[in-house]
């Protein structure tokens, strides 16, 4: 385990923040998806904590996996979400989570063409995008937002460095922990897309050096000096679509002098 990482002080962090966002908000507990390892140690954190959970069921993934597929009519699909190490722990009673009917007469999976494209052509697959985390967020959305329970998200921090594409769960309890520390804790993690073959010893390597230029000041040559070609390269450049994707959100258009988000903070 990682020096700089006590599994218990992120327990008690975790959970009481977790606590104080229910509290200020009214809210009667959480929904947590997105799977993986993370999933299994975020679940174990809040019932130990006592705090209400729900997960999606498997139908309600099922159906959000068939309306993703429907609504990319004509995309490739993309690889399986990758975990380093042990097997997957075992499944997880979950929820029975109904996703809304379209409105009568609306054809669902209708493609929307962009300007240019004709119908029935093939699109490029984003090697980001992930199957299975979107139908899990999507199901867990479903399932949180008609109940009003805080929807929780199982990203760890090495994926959000390094991916481009961010998880759209408004709330990622494990987005400080690396993922060489969940590994750590669960003995597997989730992987970024640029470290899907990295052994765990490559893989603390990367975290040291993103620690290093992230939290401890040094340069970016420094930082990442121990990293060989083209790891170091692969890295940086993840680094680099992660930022772009980093964007304040929700974005509003200042209209007034009083814009949420940028002059109002509720």
């Amino acid at each position: 385990m990682s020096p700089y990482f006590d599994s218990n002080r992120a327990f008690r962090i975790v959970t009481g923040v977790l606590k104080e966002a229910l509290r200020a908000s009214g809210r009667s507990g959480v929904v947590v998806s997105g799977g993986g390892p993370e999933e299994a140690i975020l679940l174990g954190w809040l019932d130990q904590a006592g705090i209400p959970r729900r997960v999606p069921s498997d139908d309600g993934v099922d159906a959000a996996r068939m309306i993703l597929l429907e609504a990319g009519e004509g995309a490739p699909l993309p690889s399986p979400p990758a975990a380093a190490g042990a097997p997957p722990p075992s499944p997880i009673a979950r929820e029975e989570a109904p996703l809304p009917s379209p409105p009568a007469g609306e054809e669902v999976g209708k493609p929307i063409l962009m300007p240019g494209e004709a119908a029935g052509s093939a699109h490029e697959a984003d090697p980001e995008w992930n199957l299975e985390a979107e139908a899990s967020a999507l199901a867990g959305a479903a399932l949180a937002r008609p109940r009003g329970l805080l929807h929780l998200g199982t990203a760890n921090k090495s994926c959000l460095l390094l991916s481009g594409a961010l998880p759209t769960q408004p709330i990622l309890p494990l987005g400080d922990v690396y993922a060489s520390e969940v590994r750590s804790m669960a003995g597997s993690c989730t992987l970024p897309p640029c470290l899907l073959d990295a052994s765990p010893g490559t893989l603390q390597d990367v975290d040291r050096a993103l620690r290093a230029y992230l939290e401890e000041g040094f340069g970016q040559d420094d930082a990442f000096d121990g990293l060989a070609e083209p790891l170091r390269r692969e890295v940086l450049a993840g680094l680099t679509r992660a930022r772009k994707a980093w964007h304040p959100l929700p974005l509003v258009p200042k209209l007034s002098r009083a814009t949420l988000g940028l002059d109002l903070d509720l």
